[in-house]
């Protein structure tokens, strides 16, 4: 994921932005939110639907972690 030295650094969580899609994973939970704030969510592993709600807290942490490396130089 993004800033993540993958040689290293074994993370459980990350973010990635990809054709207007925020995703995120947190363990073996994956989120996939759209442009229109739809979402949905389904197991890494096993590739099915889940039904949980969202984990705002860590939606916005990982938003601020995408942020890093939007922002331009002057600001």
């Amino acid at each position: 994921m993004l800033g993540k030295n993958l040689n290293t650094d074994y993370q459980q969580e990350g973010v990635n932005y990809s054709n207007g899609v925020l995703v995120t994973f947190k363990k073996d939970r994956i989120t996939l939110v759209n442009p229109d704030g739809s979402y949905k969510q389904m197991s890494g592993s096993e590739g099915f639907l889940l039904e949980q709600s969202l984990d705002i807290p860590f939606l916005i942490h990982s938003i601020k972690e995408l942020q890093k490396f939007t922002r331009s130089s002057g600001s």
